[in-house]
């Protein structure tokens, strides 16, 4: 199943690439804020992700090994489609999540993740926090 586009994509996205950010090193102001946001939440798994157009990248991640994963059927490109909290509590039973790459091969049960949003007010990304079988 593919992942939705919000209807804004082609701006989104330009605005996504003003950023610079993709591909960028690791900052530690990024790192503490995913820290701190596994450390609220009680979780092992916390990134601060943004997407582009065939993946979602991450600038800082706690308790994940890979820098990126494929968009289609990832939390985040859900999560960008709205304005609050995406909360995933089983995504096992969830169709949108249950063969993504993060369930199939990571083992994440639950998901929970908001837009990062531009003054402009485009969802360029997320702040996530997941937790494992």
């Amino acid at each position: 199943m593919r992942s939705p586009l919000p209807e804004n994509e082609v701006s989104r996205l330009e605005s996504l690439h003003s950023f610079r950010i993709l591909g960028t090193s690791c900052e530690q102001g990024f790192d503490d804020i995913a820290h701190l946001a596994a450390l609220m939440c009680d979780t092992p798994v916390a990134v601060i992700a943004f997407i582009d157009e065939q993946r979602v990248w991450f600038k800082a991640k706690i308790g994940l090994e890979v820098d990126e994963i494929p968009r289609d059927d990832s939390f985040c490109s859900h999560a960008i489609l709205q304005p609050d909290v995406l909360i995933v509590r089983d995504p096992i039973s969830d169709e949108r999540f249950v063969s993504s790459f993060l369930v199939e091969r990571i083992g994440i049960r639950f998901y929970a993740g908001t837009p990062l949003i531009t003054v402009d007010n485009y969802p360029v990304g997320t702040l996530a926090v997941m937790d494992l079988s």
